[in-house]
């Protein structure tokens, strides 16, 4: 991934993290949908999403809001657990994801608010955005 796109990547997340952590409830409970569509239409990423670790409730720009079917638990996938483990920001290896079946790497980072641990935000970029994106350039 070209250096420039990885770092768009890390910017919106970390922007959009920034907005969490900041911990104004009422501006997120209005906001959480418009802020993850405003920078999925302002980059490439094909899945920007945020998960919550109380209760697994997860809101994403591919039209997923709310408790997902009880055989999927976004908590146990290796991008939640290695972000939470990690403390950090982490970007993963390629991988084949679920939402679309092709090739994908992910920027994920935990959220915290005042110092407790609530979940993780991620956005996902696959092989045909970074083509297009490639192509764009």
């Amino acid at each position: 991934m070209p250096k420039n796109k990885r770092n768009r990547l890390i910017s919106s997340i970390e922007h959009l993290s920034n907005i969490i952590e900041s911990d104004n409830q009422d501006y997120m409970n209005e906001n959480t949908e418009f802020l993850l569509s405003t920078i999925d239409k302002t980059s490439n990423l094909t899945l920007i999403y945020m998960v919550l670790d109380n209760n697994g409730m997860m809101y994403s720009t591919g039209g997923i809001k709310g408790l997902l079917a009880s055989t999927f638990d976004a908590r146990e996938r290796k991008r939640y657990t290695s972000a939470k483990n990690a403390n950090k920001l982490i970007i993963t290896e390629p991988y084949t994801n679920a939402y679309n079946n092709l090739v994908s790497i992910s920027a994920v980072k935990p959220i915290y608010i005042k110092g407790k641990f609530i979940g993780v935000l991620g956005a996902d970029m696959d092989n045909v955005a970074f083509k297009s994106l490639v192509n764009y350039l």
